[in-house]
């Protein structure tokens, strides 16, 4: 546990927290193009000066909400693919493990289907996805070292397993789940590992 924050870096935080909540408000419902500065401003209940104390532009808002959803993808799939026992629990695990993070977090995933172009420019300029990227390619190398799957293109894998998963995410709610996109991620997946594998 780290040392106790002061009032004012308490203050600081909640500012802080205060602009991300009313950014995510703000994009998720009238979307990032209408939307400006001032109404995130207004829907933080805070001044301008304080805003543009925190972020420059709402670029630099909207940016910083993927870099933390990005972050907790990275985490979420990390863990899920550590306790993977097989090829299916190592794919379907980690799809699933997203699906359940995306339907946790209903603001998130109303800002993803409403700003669908912005969302896939921000996370493919986040550097964070480079790490979660390199993550998943080192994971599934050494899943295929230890034998928990079959060899197959590691990297042209990794590649496309983040191509389909960002597009699939990215589209409008509609009639599917996350955890329905997911599992449909996961058995295109697993067919195509197994068909290129002949396992």
């Amino acid at each position: 546990m780290g040392p106790k924050l002061g009032r004012r870096e308490q203050k600081k935080l909640a500012n802080r927290h205060a602009i991300l909540d009313a950014g995510l408000m703000v994009f998720s419902s009238i979307g990032y193009d209408r939307a400006t500065i001032m109404d995130v401003v207004e829907a933080s209940g805070l001044s301008v000066g304080t805003l543009y104390n925190h972020f420059g532009d709402k670029d630099t808002i909207f940016a910083e909400l993927v870099c933390m959803l990005v972050r907790d993808v990275r985490a979420v799939l990390s863990d899920a693919r550590s306790k993977a026992y097989d090829m299916e629990s190592f794919i379907m695990g980690a799809f699933l493990a997203y699906g359940e993070l995306i339907e946790g977090q209903p603001k998130m995933q109303q800002l993803i289907s409403k700003n669908s172009n912005i969302f896939r420019h921000f996370v493919s300029a986040e550097d964070e996805l480079a790490g979660l990227i390199e993550d998943l390619e080192r994971d599934m190398k050494i899943a295929v070292d230890s034998g928990l799957m079959p060899k197959f293109p590691v990297s042209l894998m990794t590649s496309t397993m983040m191509g389909a998963s960002v597009e699939v995410f990215s589209e409008g709610i509609g009639s599917q789940t996350a955890k329905e996109k997911a599992e449909f991620l996961g058995h295109i997946f697993l067919g195509g590992i197994q068909r290129l594998t002949n396992v």
